[in-house]
């Protein structure tokens, strides 16, 4: 008996085997369609550029002086300022020799004048005292001068003693030294920095470099957040306050300046630290959103003959091009003038936001069908939609493998279409 049940398994086994392999290894192999879901949530459109955290107002301490750094060491001004004093001294000694020797050449002069009147003295011995006078007269201007001389230099020796003491300006923080004590600097050609104070780090400001593809649409009071890499998975917030006009052109990359208020109040950051930022364009709350890669998903001709479906017409559309700009008015100088206000106002209005249309695909009856859109802002993973027959829930087409894209056997399927797959699905929402 065991003799004939053995054989009888063993054909049974592989007439099984047979069943199997023609079942799932040479069932012909049909398309795949990947899908996505159709959510509700927040949409934030923002521009995203890098910048550099800096203080408010920072402050360049120098020396208009030289010497070597002690806390400055005195003494060449406190020598300068003796030698001062001391030619200063010399100058009054000069003019009271001066005006003595005047005295004396006045007196000879004016007995020569009375002995001349009768006759007792010469012409020439008159002019001699007389010219004798002038020059004493001179020399006392002279020395006058000398002495006005000795007093500046004497005011300047004792600046420069001063200046030995070296004092802040402002109330800060000391964020750069760039001097020891024991070195020796030199203010001849330009003053040396030693310090660099920062008035107030607990307000701080980000200067970042914006794409000019992006800045038209920067506005003051803009919402920024930022990341540093000192503390990863933390995110910080600031307000735009400023767009500078000067342009950076670096290898043909045009960029402008954007400045950015941040608090501190915990001194978390610091001065010189690289932040990643997002400046906030838009923000739309609670909308139906579909997943961007729908939008950009456009079933071709060999799909439709993969799905045994005729080609709708609407396959073949593609997006309108952006109109073309308006011809450029040749504008007067005159016009400049009278618009000018006008045109820096543009930079303060609010910005409009931005519309456009788009065609996603879904599966109705085991075929694709397109659906048109209205779409509002996107933040490249999700595009708001704002007219459409989309709902939360809905199931959108993100792409379709034909077999010839599939590597791996498939199991048969009863129709054209096999079962979706959510492999397509974007990553859940947190929020933005």
């Amino acid at each position: 008996m065991k003799r004939i049940v053995t054989p009888l398994i063993l054909v049974a086994l592989a007439i099984a085997g047979v069943v199997v392999y023609r079942a799932y290894f040479t069932a012909t192999v049909g398309p795949q369609v990947l899908q996505a879901e159709v959510t509700q949530g927040d949409i934030t459109q923002a521009a995203i550029s890098t910048g550099t955290l800096s203080a408010l107002r920072t402050v360049d301490v120098g020396t208009q002086v030289n010497g070597t750094v002690i806390k400055l060491d005195p003494a060449p001004a406190e020598q300068d300022l003796e030698s001062a004093k001391a030619a200063r001294d010399k100058a009054d000694i000069d003019l009271e020799q001066e005006q003595a020797a005047l005295d004396l050449d006045q007196k000879n002069l004016d007995r020569i004048e009375a002995l001349y009147s009768r006759t007792l003295e010469t012409e020439t011995d008159r002019e001699q005292a007389a010219l004798q006078v002038k020059e004493d007269e001179a020399q006392i201007h002279q020395d006058q001068s000398a002495i006005a001389i000795a007093d500046a230099n004497v005011k300047q020796s004792q600046v420069d003693l001063d200046y030995c003491t070296i004092a802040s300006p402002i109330d800060g923080v000391v964020i750069s030294r760039n001097v020891d004590e024991g070195q020796t600097v030199s203010s001849r050609l330009a003053a040396p920095t030693l310090y660099v104070l920062a008035t107030d780090l607990t307000h701080l400001q980000i200067v970042a470099d914006v794409d000019e593809s992006d800045v038209s649409r920067i506005r003051a009071g803009q919402t920024v957040d930022f990341t540093v890499d000192a503390y990863p998975g933390r995110t910080f917030h600031g307000n735009v306050t400023i767009v500078r006009l000067n342009a950076t052109n670096t290898n043909n990359v045009v960029t402008y300046q954007v400045v950015a208020s941040v608090d501190n109040p915990d001194l978390r950051l610091m001065p010189g630290m690289t932040a990643t930022l997002g400046i906030e364009l838009w923000r739309s709350q609670g909308v139906v959103r579909v997943p961007s890669s729908a939008l950009r998903f456009r079933p071709s001709d060999d799909m439709f003959a993969a799905l045994n479906e005729p080609v709708p017409p609407e396959a073949h559309v593609r997006p309108a091009p952006p109109a073309p700009l308006p011809p450029k008015n040749v504008v007067t100088s005159a016009a400049i003038i009278t618009k000018a206000g006008s045109t820096v106002d543009q930079f303060f209005e609010p910005l409009e936001r931005p519309k456009s249309s788009g065609t996603v695909w879904v599966v109705e009856n085991r075929q694709l069908k397109p659906v048109p859109l209205k779409l509002g802002i996107t933040d490249g993973t999700w595009t708001e939609v704002v007219d459409g027959s989309l709902h939360p829930g809905d199931e959108v087409v993100t792409n379709l493998l034909l077999p010839a894209m599939l590597h791996t056997p498939a199991a048969p399927a009863n129709s054209p279409l096999m079962p979706p797959s959510r492999g397509g699905t974007p990553p859940r929402p947190n929020g933005r």
